[in-house]
């Protein structure tokens, strides 16, 4: 199966994704990478951004690595360890490396960093492959 990876970047700008401002910046085969411009509403009540953003980008930037291999997929576990704390953070940014492409899993690791490249979380992340129809493969 072909991917056209060119034609991925048009997915970034639909439904949630854009709505919490995820912005895909780069796609090669097994590879993407991706940011978060923090703003007010991505905080929690302590000041730090909320865990669900940025498991938010580590799974959308994820997902876009595993579908420079595999056309459609979707998420079928996740682990994710927040490291550092996110407070003062203005920029959040995700590379996602594709680990393993199986017949049927796709297993990517995706590391989120600051604006000053300190490493803040690091997820693993496995995606299931679908079908066009987005029936399993």
């Amino acid at each position: 199966m072909d991917i056209n990876i060119d034609e991925l970047y048009k997915y970034q700008n639909v439904g949630f994704t854009n709505y919490v401002g995820i912005k895909v910046t780069e796609m090669k085969e097994g590879f993407a990478k991706g940011e978060i411009e923090i703003k007010d509403f991505h905080h929690n009540p302590i000041g730090s951004i909320h865990g669900g953003a940025v498991f938010s980008l580590a799974d959308t930037v994820g997902g876009f690595a595993a579908c420079t291999v595999a056309k459609r997929v979707t998420t079928v576990r996740s682990d994710i360890n927040y490291i550092n704390p996110t407070l003062n953070v203005t920029k959040l940014v995700a590379e996602a490396c594709v680990i393993k492409a199986g017949k049927r899993m796709i297993i990517v690791e995706i590391v989120i960093n600051d604006q000053d490249g300190k490493m803040l979380q690091k997820a693993m992340m496995t995606y299931f492959r679908l079908k066009d129809d987005g029936k399993a493969v």
